[in-house]
């Protein structure tokens, strides 16, 4: 399958309010696409999300906004179905700019089916993290919730739904 597995990390958590700080999208190998910061227009903190992700005001300030990398994110999604765990939020946040994929897949809820279907479990949201514990991925020095780390993540969440 010709697939890009995308990730955000973003100023908070209402795509009507809050922007995209950083943008990762890796082929069906995990090389990476597009791996990139990305500078809001509208904010100029986000504290809350800052505690997560760890992406300050500092670290964005030269980066190119979303609207400069709207060519790259095409490029990188066309032809292509993608992935995202949790697909409604991020997809949410790329309104318009994933038009030309094949197809959008999510990859969380690809994963509580099969818990679902494994362990008779009722059907709920799972983290992440969980999800890439079951699939046995390595984070190695790797931190969860910065967008490169998180798109290997759910690559290898995939793979492991797909065997």
């Amino acid at each position: 399958m010709n697939i890009a597995v995308l990730d955000l990390e973003t100023t908070g958590l209402d795509p009507e309010q809050d922007e995209i700080l950083e943008i990762a999208i890796v082929d069906e190998n995990g090389d990476p696409m597009l791996n990139t910061l990305v500078r809001p227009v509208r904010h100029q903190e986000w504290p809350d999300a800052q505690r997560i992700h760890g992406i300050s005001p500092a670290d964005v300030e030269h980066a190119p906004t979303l609207a400069d990398l709207t060519q790259q994110i095409r490029d990188s999604v066309e032809g292509r179905t993608v992935i995202i765990y949790n697909a409604d939020f991020d997809a949410a946040f790329l309104e318009g700019y994933l038009d030309c994929a094949a197809d959008i897949r999510c990859c969380m809820e690809a994963y509580s089916d099969y818990r679902v279907d494994r362990y008779g479990e009722e059907w709920r949201r799972h983290k992440l993290v969980m999800a890439a514990y079951d699939a046995e991925h390595d984070w190695g020095q790797d931190a969860a919730h910065r967008a490169i780390h998180d798109a290997a993540a759910t690559l290898s969440v995939w793979q492991f739904l797909s065997r």
